[in-house]
């Protein structure tokens, strides 16, 4: 009898030693399968290479909007000489883009000049209720002066606004992005990523359809991290466009 009792006890202590192992590994696997340190870290890897695509891609833009104060109606354009504005708006080496803005928001595209002697020149158009003066490293030089412009005068004959600056992404470097993926992608992952892993891109407008993407496949069975957040696009006419950018890192 009492033998029996002691087999009963040994078999228990056997049970509970299998028990706690097969606890053991129940706990291994859900730490390998769902290691919350493993994501913490992709995810700061991949907020990084989000980071470097943002501050790569992005080009500076500053506007600041006219408004006439007096009559430009007899001249087919106007010319500025304000060197405060100009160095105000950073323009002093960067290109501009002038565009005329209707009353219900859309732009126009105007004629315009900028000289070496911090002036410019734009067009009159009457379907403009005030101007919109852009600079920014995106955009190309103005070829040729204007002709016959009047020359007016800041407070006497037109109004400044408030000069706002704004990071968008360049239309330019996305593009170069994505053929970099293609013809140099070795190089453009180590500078963005390093040896975190392969990276990946697109970009969509508003209707879903793909303006750029990446050209290397996704490997099948890897694990793929993603984020995806909207972005303002700047081209070289300051045309802005609203698109959606989705990063990969795998």
């Amino acid at each position: 009898m009492v033998k029996k009792i002691s087999d009963v006890r040994g078999i228990g202590h056997v049970e509970m030693i299998i028990s706690f192992v097969l606890f053991l590994g129940f706990l291994s696997f859900i730490f390998i399968a769902f290691n919350p340190l493993k994501v913490e870290k992709n995810n700061a890897v991949l907020d990084s290479l989000v980071y470097s695509i943002e501050e790569n891609l992005g080009v500076d833009v500053s506007r600041v909007s006219i408004a006439s104060t007096s009559d430009w109606t007899d001249k087919n354009c106007v010319k500025i000489k304000n060197d405060d504005l100009i160095n105000d708006l950073k323009c002093v080496n960067r290109n501009i883009i002038i565009k005329g803005e209707k009353i219900n928001g859309d732009e126009i595209n105007l004629e315009y000049f900028k000289s070496s002697d911090k002036s410019f020149e734009f067009e009159i158009s009457s379907d403009a209720v005030i101007y919109n003066l852009y600079c920014s490293d995106e955009f190309g030089p103005s070829t040729s002066p204007l002709s016959g412009c009047k020359n007016i005068n800041e407070k006497s004959d037109y109004n400044i606004g408030i000069i706002v600056d704004k990071k968008y992404y360049s239309d330019k470097k996305l593009e170069e992005f994505e053929n970099r993926i293609s013809s140099d992608y070795d190089a453009l992952k180590k500078e963005y990523a390093g040896s975190s892993g392969d990276i990946g891109f697109e970009v969509r407008d508003i209707e879903g359809q793909i303006i750029y993407e990446d050209k290397k496949a996704t490997p099948k069975g890897v694990d793929v991290m993603a984020k995806t957040f909207q972005i303002d696009v700047i081209d070289e006419s300051a045309n802005i466009k609203d698109y959606s950018m989705t990063v990969y890192l795998f």
